[in-house]
């Protein structure tokens, strides 16, 4: 559950004419409020917000929207506040692991190719991990301290995380289009990446490295609150 205020989106929409607000890392909702002024002058606001059903069912948004006049010396000012409060998504795979405050996780313990396992991340309602903090890290490096061997080759130390360069060449980016650098958390290890390949993994220490993306590793898997 969580409460969405759009009233400065929609302040802003006085001034450039169109907003889109994402929660961020979330594939769930997306606010966008478009404003013009017609030929007498009214201004016309749209403001529409996308709620994904995460089953099949779903259950309606509970809406409650408000307006008042906020006067001033100089000026009057409508105040629009809606609160939308979203049902909980469905319960995760029991093999997910509950996170407070961040979300579910799961390492997948079976090498797949980085295109097999963000796939697979998907079908269970996931996406493949983005680590946006080291308190997130903590997690991911818990959750490999519980499987020391994932692999008896050179591949034991590493998981696939939800990053690439395959859209641009030198260019890292998470499943979602943000720039790696973006996130929160972009340690690479030294000397990476080295462009000798376009995926890449999270390193039992927590470093990052770039590598083939058709290569096997281990993977984890997270999903929203």
């Amino acid at each position: 559950m969580f409460l969405t205020h759009f009233v400065l989106c929609i302040l802003y929409t006085m001034i450039i004419g169109a907003v889109d607000c994402f929660p961020r890392k979330s594939t769930l909702s997306k606010l966008s409020i478009n404003n013009s002024q017609n030929a007498t002058g009214h201004w016309n606001s749209k403001i529409q917000f996308e709620h994904g059903v995460v089953n099949k069912q779903g259950s309606p948004l509970d809406l409650k929207l408000e307006q008042a006049i906020v006067s001033s010396e100089r000026d009057d000012v409508v105040l629009i506040t809606a609160n939308f409060t979203v049902p909980p998504r469905s319960t995760p795979p029991e093999d997910y692991e509950l996170i407070p405050g961040l979300g579910f996780y799961k390492l997948h313990k079976e090498p797949e190719n980085w295109h097999t396992a963000r796939v697979m991340c998907r079908k269970e309602g996931a996406y493949l991990e983005i680590i946006n903090s080291h308190f997130e890290l903590s997690v991911i490096k818990m959750l490999f301290d519980r499987n020391p061997t994932l692999t008896d080759d050179w591949r034991n130390p590493y998981a696939f995380v939800g990053v690439s360069d395959l859209q641009k060449h030198k260019t890292f980016v998470t499943i979602f289009d943000e720039p790696l650098n973006a996130t929160g958390y972009s340690n690479w290890h030294p000397g990476q990446p080295n462009y000798d390949g376009n995926c890449v993994v999270v390193q039992r220490t927590g470093q990052l490295h770039d590598t083939g993306c058709e290569i096997k590793f281990p993977f984890f898997c997270e999903r929203g609150l």
